[in-house]
């Protein structure tokens, strides 16, 4: 035996040094002159399995068992063969056979565990891993791989507590703390998630699905800009990375970026030319940045796939309208009607455009709903800097002209508030500022800035009739456009407002009948008629003035700018 030693030595130097030949030809050297050496055996077994000689892997396990069928090493490592080669069943019989010579043996458990969490036999795999970790409840392993388990199985809050159990033994254990942060992620938990990240990538700097997922939760959690910096990140390490490019897309879409959107989704479409929803994402950005020729492109390009894609139709029907080709504006728009018979807001598009019937006396809930809903993640800055939409403050400087209130003495409804602008403006003259609006969107967005009291998404009659306290300032900037027939919320203002209360509102300009749908969507009222009106109601009419609301098709767009008191 001991002349052997020298030649073992080499031999596992030689396999530690990852010279395998040398190796494999020292080995059986060894057995040449000692046949049933174990050592020898076990490691020209292990040589073949790592070199995918499966059938001699298998040959060389079988001689160790039958030379020494007691140690259940031997039956894992025989096993795992098995295990690679696809014959689950085997291997199961295999494992079972070791535990016969051993029943607490640590390492077959957790391959049997392994075994039934792959066959997704879960009950199973949990109790094998119970029994891995009764011997050594630290395995830090074990409890990942009883993480995974738990993911698979849904059970998140326990996925969690194993996570954690891992990184409380290594605090560097990076796909631990990848997976806690998608598991918090999932939860909503942006805090946790995006600390997680943080952490993994504080390890990993080039991390990418750290760095990716980093980025989506900074999305959820409304900071879109320092996204854009770890899907960029991404890019720059593997400029293939689907998702990463998808996601930055799509936040540039969000952040009204729309070229840098439409180049991202342009490459996207060279990988996946077949996407429809890449081809209506870049149509909905180029219809948003004026690129109304590449819009028709995208959205043609989905009719002829799918005619009967609703949105599809109704952006093209918009883009022809933006284009003054009302006769193709009016055939998508009844291609979607016939779609969808029932929608309203389609319906009021066509009575806009056609001034056939009727004309209704507001805009659908629906329509302005749904409108602002898909503009509420852009709208500040396509409005203040591409628009020059500057209404909220004209307003302001206008009531200042008429009345100086105590600073923070009123009590402020802001009507249409959408994001916030106009209750930004006013908040200096608020005790108490309430925002009204229907799209749920607009609102997220006005509750981040934290200058409200209160938030309700409720059409404006209805929130002014169920008041419970007076108001002393009633404020709609570009909110009344959305009703032609204004007596009803003129009403209900007067009746809302405490006696010497305000109301300033803007409403867009039409010399023709006391109000008009025109072909934006938009109502445009005769001064005459607000005159009226006011009167009508008890208003006392304290100033008028003619004002650039903001550009469209880049003209200037001018309206009524109107304050009235309760005497």
């Amino acid at each position: 035996m001991k002349t052997l030693e020298p030649l073992l030595k080499l031999a596992q130097d030689s396999l530690q040094e990852g010279n395998i030949n040398t190796a494999k030809t020292l080995y059986q050297q060894i057995l040449a002159k000692q046949p049933e050496n174990l050592e020898a055996i076990i490691a020209l077994g292990i040589i073949c399995a790592r070199t995918g000689e499966i059938a001699h892997a298998k040959t060389w396990f079988e001689s160790a068992i039958k030379i020494n069928p007691h140690n259940p090493r031997f039956y894992n490592l025989l096993g795992k063969t098995y295990v690679s080669s696809g014959d689950l069943l085997a291997a199961e019989k295999i494992y079972q056979r070791a535990l016969l010579h051993e029943k607490d043996h640590m390492d077959t458990h957790y391959n049997l565990a392994k075994l039934y969490q792959r066959q997704r036999l879960f009950d199973r795999a949990l109790s094998h891993y119970a029994a891995t970790l009764a011997q050594q409840p630290e395995n830090e392993k074990v409890h990942y791989d009883l993480g995974l388990l738990f993911m698979a199985k849904k059970q998140y809050d326990h996925a969690i507590t194993q996570f954690n159990n891992v990184i409380q033994l290594d605090p560097h254990h990076t796909a631990a703390l990848v997976l806690l942060g998608h598991l918090y992620l999932q939860q909503n938990d942006l805090l946790l998630a995006i600390e997680h990240y943080q952490t993994a990538i504080a390890q990993q700097p080039n991390h990418m699905e750290a760095l990716n997922n980093l980025g989506a939760a900074l999305v959820k959690d409304q900071k879109l800009s320092a996204a854009i910096g770890y899907f960029a990140q991404v890019l720059q390490i593997d400029p293939e990375h689907h998702d990463a490019r998808e996601n930055l897309a799509n936040t540039f879409l969000n952040l009204a970026r729309f070229r840098e959107a439409i180049r991202h989704y342009e490459e996207l479409l060279k990988r996946m030319p077949d996407s429809l929803i890449f081809h209506y994402n870049l149509g909905v950005a180029a219809m948003s940045s004026g690129q109304l020729e590449l819009a028709v492109k995208h959205f043609t390009h989905i009719l002829k796939v799918l005619p009967t894609d609703f949105a599809a139709h109704v952006n093209l029907a918009a883009v022809y309208l933006k284009r003054l080709d009302k006769d193709k504006a009016i055939y998508h728009y009844q291609q979607a009607l016939a779609l969808h018979p029932e929608d309203a807001a389609v319906k009021y598009m066509l009575n806009a455009i056609t001034k056939s019937g009727d004309t209704p006396l507001t805009a659908p809930a629906e329509y302005i709903q749904d409108l602002f809903d898909s503009y509420a993640g852009y709208f500040e800055q396509h409005a203040t800097e591409i628009l020059q939409y500057h209404v909220p403050k004209l307003m302001h400087t206008a009531f200042k002209q008429v009345h100086k209130p105590s600073p923070h003495s009123l009590i402020i409804y802001d009507l249409g508030c959408g994001t916030g602008l106009s209750g930004a403006a006013f908040q200096d003259f608020a005790k108490k500022l309430v925002g009204i609006d229907l799209s749920e969107k607009m609102l997220e967005q006005a509750q981040q800035k934290g200058i409200y009291q209160a938030l309700h998404k409720q059409d404006f009659v209805i929130a002014l009739s169920d008041l419970t306290e007076g108001i002393d300032l009633i404020i709609a900037a570009d909110a009344l456009v959305y009703s032609g027939d204004l007596s009803t919320v003129m009403q209900a203002a007067y009746q809302a407002l405490n006696t010497q209360g305000f109301m300033v509102f803007t409403t867009e300009i039409t010399k023709n009948a006391d109000y008009e749908l025109q072909t934006t969507g938009r109502y445009a009222h005769k001064l005459e008629y607000l005159q009226a009106l006011a009167k009508q109601c008890g208003f006392t009419w304290l100033k008028h003035e003619v004002i650039t609301a903001r550009l469209q098709d880049e003209q200037p767009l001018y309206a009524h700018l109107v304050i009235l008191s309760k005497p």
